[in-house]
């Protein structure tokens, strides 16, 4: 019989600390808990071009492959200087190392994604009517496909989908709630707010940007109402069923919209049921 060689000893775990270990951290950082949640986590070190040039993004040689293919970020590790000096929400032409005009963009210091596509056109102005014109194609989709046919509940812009990056509206009744999510967004919120209250005349404008990824731009949530009253209860119809909506606190922007078959199907399901 083969002796077996004696086991050598596990090492201890180290007990855990709990809430002392993170409150010893905290002071090592010398950061509040209320620092640590509006400090951007990983905010890129871009390297600062010629401050008396114009501003504009450059990017390193080879990395403008992607907005070629229309992909509508610009991520930190892509550009090579940023000239002048331009404040985060700021509309900055992106070239490539070349100098060659590739779209135009909402910038942000702040954020791994350093810039967001607004427009391929080198010669389209990215201002007040700009807006009006993507919101109301946005809401013309809308409308071609036919979605409040069977329900008063909708997203009617959808971020990049429909060329408003950072910005999400969802329809529930005679309630919008809009979610702005970058820095480009923000800093037309009150542009596109005016411009739903014109188009959609809702009784009320929502704010929901209270997600944690707004502080990974560099930007404070905010929760409230921006136009108009809040009525004391909202309600979407789909099918024919009705469902409160929890526009303040809910999740995300108060219903989860995608699930709109599920629901219906649901409701044959138990129609169907026997007991």
């Amino acid at each position: 019989m083969t002796s077996q060689k004696p086991r050598s000893p596990s090492t201890p775990h180290r007990p855990s600390l709990g809430n002392k270990d993170f409150r010893n951290r905290i002071k090592r950082d010398k950061k509040s808990p209320d620092q640590l949640k509006t400090t951007p986590r990983g905010a890129p070190q871009l390297q600062a071009g010629s401050a008396t040039a114009e501003p504009g993004i450059t990017l390193k040689v080879g990395r403008e492959k992607s907005l070629l293919r229309r992909h509508p970020w610009v991520f930190s590790g892509a550009v090579e200087r940023v000239d002048g000096a331009p404040l985060s929400g700021d509309t900055l032409p992106v070239r490539d190392a070349s100098g060659n005009f590739l779209a135009w963009a909402a910038y942000n210091a702040a954020s791994q994604i350093t810039a967001r596509i607004w427009s391929w056109r080198e010669e389209e102005s990215i201002d007040a009517e700009f807006f009006r014109r993507r919101v109301a194609n946005a809401l013309a989709a809308r409308r071609e496909l036919k979605l409040g046919d069977e329900s008063n509940g909708m997203r009617l812009i959808h971020a990049e989908s429909d060329g408003l990056p950072g910005l999400v509206v969802d329809r529930y009744g005679d309630v919008l709630v809009m979610q702005v999510g970058s820095a480009g967004a923000e800093r037309w919120r009150d542009t596109c707010a005016d411009i739903l209250q014109e188009l959609c005349n809702p009784v009320c404008i929502y704010e929901r940007s209270d997600s944690d990824s707004r502080t990974l731009e560099g930007l404070e949530t905010r929760n409230g109402v921006l136009r108009g009253t809040l009525p004391e209860s909202v309600e979407v119809i789909e099918h024919g069923l009705r469902f409160k909506v929890d526009v303040a606190a809910g999740q995300k922007t108060g219903f989860y919209l995608d699930q709109r078959d599920n629901r219906a199907l649901t409701e044959t399901w138990r129609m169907t049921r026997t007991y």
